[in-house]
């Protein structure tokens, strides 16, 4: 996958976001069950965050998938806590 970011210029960075934007969403909403809205919000953080740093990851969708996994697992616990 290093080589899909080597080239992120223009419309092929809006491809790459646009992807990995839907399939992480899609992780948020059928795994943890949250919003719509808390699923984007989650996902724009993730894929700014790996842009920003260049993240290098061998399998960048498992990469991304856990990323996500564990922001929302923070958030819900940061939910809870906030509930009590």
């Amino acid at each position: 996958m290093a080589d899909e970011r080597d080239d992120l210029s223009g419309r092929s960075l809006e491809s790459f976001y646009v992807q990995h934007l839907n399939a992480l969403m899609d992780i948020a909403v059928a795994q943890f069950r949250v919003s719509d809205d808390v699923a984007e919000e989650t996902a724009h953080e993730i894929l700014i965050s790996s842009l920003r740093n260049m993240v290098k990851a061998t399998d960048l969708e498992a990469w991304l998938a856990g990323a996500m996994r564990q922001a929302l697992d923070i958030r819900m616990v940061g939910h809870e806590q906030q509930s009590h």
